[in-house]
């Protein structure tokens, strides 16, 4: 937590949503600091994204109050709002004439003057934002040639050229594989930790969240809505519950998702270490379910290596997993 007495932004008793009548959520008094890196979860369709628009001040709240600074947002003048904040949504609308670097360009023209020309100091921030985004070798191409990874770190580029001191970001991550996913995490993390930036984003990706977020925003279904550490959330049980299925659990163990297979049939794995941890994955996978002292075991022996199954009638052995899979598949 930063030692600032004024918190980035704030929000009081706010509510959020079309009308009235149909709110997504209300009550909603939240608080981000200069450091802070705030992820906000929640199923499919609850308004993770309403909520950070009308953060952002482009959708205007039913009820309450949004500060920027201590500053109520609505009193902000759109020039000045643009110094205050800066928004990455998941569609861009920028042309797909333009390229890479002049995506980024757009970051400066809240500071640019009145002809919108660009100073050195300009051109010197929209070389480091790229350089910090691994983008400048994107620099001459056209936005249109990009992968979803490419424009992403282009469109973050220029809400870090913009020098805003809150960044909010809606699903960065999506449609990227999973090292870019990790970069830009790294890439936000340093936003907080190096240049005190507050950055509130939000995702589906539970797991990055778990690993990365100082402080979890969960909206869940009927506009409920529980703040805290991961950590915090997963002890309490609301991560489990927001996305409670029938289908699904959340394992607190580990803090992932997995098919429910509490109906499975039991079986027992003999073994130690990454064997017997792969093993039962891969079991779990086959519709059973792990249970110390089950009829049905899998004994791993490292010399010679073999997974052999025993049951009441039989026993085999194989000497791989995959061997083993395919009788189990069959039985």
């Amino acid at each position: 937590m930063s030692d600032h007495l004024t918190p980035v932004l704030t929000t009081h008793d706010l509510t959020i949503g079309f009308t009235s009548k149909h709110a997504i959520a209300n009550g909603l008094n939240l608080s981000v600091e200069s450091g802070d890196l705030v992820f906000l979860l929640g199923p499919n369709g609850v308004g993770k994204t309403t909520l950070l628009k009308t953060l952002a001040g482009l959708h205007s709240p039913i009820h309450g109050r949004i500060e920027l600074n201590g500053v109520p947002l609505h009193s902000i003048r759109r020039d000045t709002l643009a110094k205050r904040r800066s928004i990455v949504l998941t569609q861009q609308s920028a042309a797909s004439s333009l390229r890479a670097r002049e995506i980024v360009s757009l970051g400066r023209l809240p500071y640019a003057s009145w002809s919108g020309s660009m100073n050195a100091g300009d051109e010197e921030i929209i070389e480091r934002a790229m350089s910090m985004t691994s983008c400048s070798a994107l620099a001459d191409r056209l936005v249109s040639e990009l992968s979803d990874g490419e424009r992403q770190k282009v469109f973050i580029a220029r809400a870090i050229a913009q020098d805003t001191p809150i960044i909010m970001l809606d699903e960065p991550t999506a449609f990227i594989d999973l090292p870019r996913r990790i970069e830009i995490m790294q890439l936000l993390r340093r936003l907080t930790r190096e240049f005190h930036k507050a950055v509130i984003l939000s995702t589906h990706d539970l797991d990055l969240a778990l690993m990365a977020a100082d402080r979890i925003w969960l909206l869940g279904a009927g506009g409920t809505f529980a703040t805290g550490l991961p950590e915090e959330l997963v002890l309490s049980g609301d991560l489990k519950r927001s996305f409670h299925s029938a289908d699904i659990l959340f394992d607190e163990s580990t803090g992932r998702f997995a098919w429910n297979n509490e109906s499975g049939e039991p079986i027992d794995v003999q073994g130690e270490g990454l064997l017997a941890h792969w093993t039962k994955r891969a079991l779990v996978r086959l519709g059973y379910r792990i249970h110390s002292g089950a009829l049905n075991k899998v004994l791993i022996s490292s010399l010679p290596l073999t997974w052999t199954f025993t049951s009441a009638n039989n026993s085999h052995s194989f000497p791989s997993l995959a061997e083993l899979a395919n009788h189990l598949r069959r039985r």
